[in-house]
């Protein structure tokens, strides 16, 4: 396995310095390592200075060790003795490896060398040392991060959902708590399983399960319990696994229209053709993650104009089995939508009459159509013209897919004309802007129209 190392194969360094790898490279920590320790262990007695020269004999991995930068000596060394499990030691504290007994001592052999992890804070600035300072060999102290259960990481099923009689592997993932990546390697994971084919398991320096069989239907539970080396037991509960029982087929979601003012309505889905093999056939479905229920049919109230919303559905039957199924999307504009459709090279056309519409306040537009024209891209613009019957006059264009807004300059009493902006530039091809809203006052309506 290639992992990453600086003094040896299980070293790291502090945020911001670079870690050393088993493939020859050398990589920039980054916020996903999550990490500022100094690590040395018996695994093998190589030194920073040893992977230093290893690094140079490998010509990519010299080049990015070169481009890395200098390396710092850290600050203050503690050599104190400390038993762990404890509180992490202070930002200003640092722990510098032993040098091992010779520079290349051979792959794999273990050393006499004790190990000490120490926590630093993620400000410090601290890397590597280029001269390794010797300690004693007594020392053995592990110092592991406080913090709850959800901290020190999380389990889940892979895959989350089987059939009877399938199998699934419980995965654990590490949260910030285990901020050293080799930890993971070196714990004790004990997990348990709710109606598997086994009660538990135990495995040392593996993340994942054994093979796990459901032979009956329903939500699945399973709790791990991970130990770091040194520390103490956290109890972690996983994410359920859904064993789906007898099959369902033939559901469909639709949609009342695809395209609803939601000043007027709120637009609604409804759901029907479900079938199963179960007696009697029961179904209960959950709409937009709510409580499952006997209700086939949902409705959304909006506040705002949107491109497409769907609601999530899930139906389950009386063996257990939940599958998702999918609803079409809905459109909402704030008043009622006019389209303008632009046809082939419309745009060509000279009577800006077959373009316009005349809109409410609050009313959205849509273009449709196709631009056939590939040497000719123009700019796609949108304008309106008002006369006006009372005052004050105000207008303004947004168009929220675009994220562009257009105010009128220069209103006077009697109107404005040629309010408005780009809202696209035209490519060949199929045309579908939607929600391009007007709010104006002085008058009813305004009239648009594409240019």
């Amino acid at each position: 396995m290639n992992k990453k190392l600086a003094l040896g194969f299980t070293a790291a360094v502090a945020a911001g310095a670079f870690w050393a790898c088993g493939s020859g490279d050398i990589i920039k920590s980054n916020d996903d390592d999550g990490l500022a320790v100094f690590v040395t262990d018996s695994w093998n007695g190589y030194n920073v200075d040893s992977a230093m020269i290893y690094c140079s004999m490998d010509a990519t991995c010299a080049a990015e060790m070169a481009a890395a930068g200098p390396m710092n000596p850290v600050g203050e060394t503690s050599s104190e003795s400390t038993p762990g499990p404890g509180p992490a030691e202070s930002a200003s504290s640092a722990y510098v490896p032993p040098m091992s007994s010779g520079p290349f001592p051979p792959f794999g052999q273990s050393s006499s060398s004790s190990f000490k992890f120490v926590t630093l804070s993620s400000s410090s600035n601290a890397t590597i040392p280029s001269t390794p300072v010797e300690t004693s060999s007594s020392s053995s102290v592990i110092i592991i991060p406080t913090g709850g259960d959800s901290d020190y990481g999380t389990c889940a099923p892979v895959p989350s959902v089987i059939e009877l009689g399938g199998s699934v592997t419980w995965k654990f993932t590490k949260g910030p708590a285990v901020t050293n990546p080799i930890a993971i390697t070196t714990a004790d994971y004990a997990w348990t399983f709710e109606g598997g084919s086994i009660p538990s398991s135990a495995k040392h320096g593996n993340a994942s399960s054994d093979g796990v069989y459901y032979n009956t239907s329903g939500a699945k539970n399973a709790s791990l319990v991970f130990t770091m080396s040194g520390g103490a037991p956290v109890t972690i509960n996983c994410s359920p696994l859904q064993v789906n029982g007898a099959p369902i087929t033939g559901c469909k979601c639709v949609a009342d229209a695809p395209s609803v003012d939601y000043t007027s309505a709120a637009p609604s889905w409804s759901v029907s053709g479900c079938a199963t093999a179960t007696t009697p056939q029961v179904f209960t479905y959950s709409w937009d993650g709510g409580a499952a229920g006997a209700e086939t049919t949902f409705s959304k109230a909006f506040t705002e104009a949107q491109s497409g919303w769907a609601p999530t559905l899930k139906v389950a039957n009386n063996d257990n089995t939940i599958i998702d199924v999918t609803c079409p999307t809905v459109k909402t504009t704030k008043g009622r939508e006019f389209e303008m459709d632009i046809g082939e090279n419309a745009l060509q056309l000279p009577n800006k009459s077959k373009l316009s519409v005349d809109i409410t306040s609050g009313a959205c537009m849509s273009v449709t159509g196709s631009w056939g024209n590939a040497g000719y891209s123009p700019n796609l613009t949108i304008l309106c013209d008002m006369t006006a019957t009372s005052s004050p006059v105000s207008f303004t264009m947004t168009y929220a897919d675009g994220n562009k807004s257009y105010d009128v300059k220069g209103a006077a009493s009697w109107g404005f004309s040629n309010a408005g902006g780009m809202i696209a530039q035209l490519k060949q091809g199929p045309v579908s802007l939607d929600n391009i809203c007007v709010e104006f006052t002085g008058a009813e309506t305004v009239n648009c129209y594409l240019q």
